[in-house]
């Protein structure tokens, strides 16, 4: 859908230009002064072009669709305002396997020696406190999930993690990527007592 409403608005916008110039040449041979018509619409259809394209790839769509359908044309404008929330997850900060980010709170890693190297190692286990570091889109309860919410690991999938969310009334099961939580929580299981023979 994001690529169909980027196509539409690009050639709706080039199309729009060229009409643009069209309409007004036989004024520019008389007139020069309406030579700054269409260099004034050529320049605020390519700006809105690229607005469209920073703006969807980061989860906005009513401005720029308005906008697309004014200077762009109809389809390519509509379908931006279509555009399905879960492509609108815009670009994710997924930190490196071994940064500090995937396996420190900013406040526990602080105090913590030097010499330690790891608190809680990768990966997110059941039973995990939980926090989220980058918002995202969750189809399961058809709302995003915030950065900073703090849950509790539920159901690990590979690397997918479940855990819970609540609006105050109702609780949600919602699941993203290990690489986008970071743990500031792990209950230690107590060591198995060795079985006497």
């Amino acid at each position: 859908m994001k690529v169909a409403a980027a196509v539409l608005s690009w050639i709706g916008g080039i199309v729009s230009i060229g009409a643009m110039w069209g309409s007004i040449s036989p004024l520019i041979v008389d007139e020069t002064v309406w030579l700054l018509l269409p260099l004034f619409y050529t320049l605020i259809t390519i700006g809105v072009l690229i607005y469209r394209q920073w703006a969807t790839n980061h989860g906005h769509k009513i401005l720029p669709g308005i906008l697309t359908i004014i200077f762009c044309g109809l389809l390519g404008g509509i379908f931006t305002l279509c555009i399905p929330e879960e492509d609108l997850g815009g670009y994710v900060y997924k930190p490196r396997p071994n940064s500090y980010l995937n396996n420190y709170s900013s406040s526990s890693y602080q105090r913590q020696s030097t010499q330690t190297k790891s608190i809680f190692p990768q990966p997110v286990l059941v039973g995990d406190r939980i926090e989220v570091i980058e918002s995202f889109y969750s189809p399961v309860i058809g709302r995003r999930v915030n950065s900073k919410t703090i849950s509790k690991a539920e159901k690990i999938n590979g690397t997918k993690v479940s855990f819970p969310v609540s609006d105050g009334t109702c609780s949600f099961m919602a699941e993203t990527d290990m690489s986008n939580l970071r743990i500031i929580g792990r209950t230690v299981k107590p060591a198995e007592e060795p079985k006497n023979t």
